[in-house]
């Protein structure tokens, strides 16, 4: 978002089949949502939904 830098990191464990998704602001905040992704694409998708549906205040922490 524009003026408010953001982190955007999606893993998995070496055992997990599903991707987790963690966007961190400049505070170093996280917000990880409860819902796993079958592909890293999945969780980035979201990721960018987030960011241009809710209000930035949501993520500022």
């Amino acid at each position: 978002m524009e003026g408010h830098p953001f982190e955007i990191s999606i893993y998995r464990g070496v055992d997990e089949p599903e991707w987790v998704l963690e966007i961190a602001n400049a505070k170093g905040t996280s917000f990880i949502p409860d819902e796993r992704f079958k592909t890293d694409k999945d969780a980035l998708g979201v990721a960018l939904a987030d960011f241009e549906n809710e209000p930035i205040e949501e993520f500022l922490g």
